[in-house]
């Protein structure tokens, strides 16, 4: 399994995108004690749909991107167990802030105590890392938990995708200063939040909340945000 920078790979088309499953997180549940984005009644029942919408989407053989997120407990054993529930085993990590502080802190602790061989994240996924940049079909595609103002190929057709983002973080992202049909800028037809909140939003089919973004979701969707330009519908 690699951790590092690598060439860019070729990718089948039955290759999917996602982020921001947040496994395991009550906080993001809606109660009537406090507010929240996602509507269940417990968490095992949020698990339970994002895992579904995975598995009814992803077959064992295809390519998941996951671009941060994963579950708040990004402890090996928390992950693998999650793992175990996916069918599709070749799952590639965009490592984010909870990946990047716990791979911190596990690193810390064996370094101190002298231990070797112990399991890291890095052991249960294809790939880990911070950045990843793949083709699929001709199409150029940048991987990284957070969205950039510039990235490799923008100005050649090149998609970036990206996980959640708010706060100032969203500064640095087109899809946020350019939304659709509103757009001033071919760029911001191609960067895009694939959080898994976010698929609903977009397709406005309920049917596939908590499904990730397939290939071929992303290349109709770029197509249409084009249109939008070259229609003049945009600003």
């Amino acid at each position: 399994m690699s951790s590092s920078f690598e060439k860019i790979r070729k990718f089948p088309r039955d290759t999917f995108f996602t982020s921001d499953l947040l496994l395991g997180d009550y906080s993001l549940i809606n109660t009537k004690d406090k507010p929240g984005i996602r509507e269940f009644d417990t968490v095992t029942d949020m698990d339970n749909a994002i895992i579904y919408g995975i598995n009814s989407t992803v077959f064992p053989g295809d390519a998941l991107f996951i671009l941060g997120g994963f579950c708040a407990d990004p402890s090996p054993g928390t992950i693998a167990s999650y793992l175990d529930r996916l069918r599709c085993k070749n799952i590639y990590l965009i490592r984010g802030q909870l990946e990047y502080d716990h791979y911190k802190q596990s690193t810390f602790i064996n370094s101190k105590q002298g231990l070797v061989g112990t399991k890291f994240i890095t052991d249960l996924f294809e790939f880990v890392g911070d950045y990843y940049e793949i083709e699929v079909m001709s199409q150029r595609i940048i991987l990284s938990r957070y969205p950039s103002r510039f990235w490799n190929g923008m100005e050649e057709g090149s998609w970036q995708l990206h996980g959640f983002t708010k706060g100032k973080a969203d500064d640095y992202t087109y899809s946020h200063m350019y939304p659709v049909g509103t757009a001033s800028c071919d760029i911001a037809c191609t960067q895009l939040d694939v959080s898994v909140d976010n698929m609903y939003k977009i397709t406005d089919e309920r049917t596939r909340s908590y499904m990730p973004f397939s290939f071929s979701d992303l290349d109709l969707l770029m197509d249409g945000r084009q249109n939008i330009i070259l229609n003049g519908e945009c600003n």
